[in-house]
């Protein structure tokens, strides 16, 4: 029996946007669930909120 292991080592999962690895992450998007809401907003053409 070997001692070696068979799993691969990967690196965090991060949101591709702000690099948030804690966070809910959306496989299919890459952002966490932060950054979706303000991609949605803006491929929508929904204007930003005034600072």
């Amino acid at each position: 029996m070997s001692t070696e292991s068979t799993t691969k080592q990967v690196a965090p999962l991060a949101c591709t946007r702000c690099g948030d690895e804690g966070g809910p992450l959306d496989l299919a998007t890459g952002l966490c669930e932060d950054c979706e809401p303000e991609v949605a907003s803006a491929l929508r053409g929904a204007p930003e909120a005034a600072a």
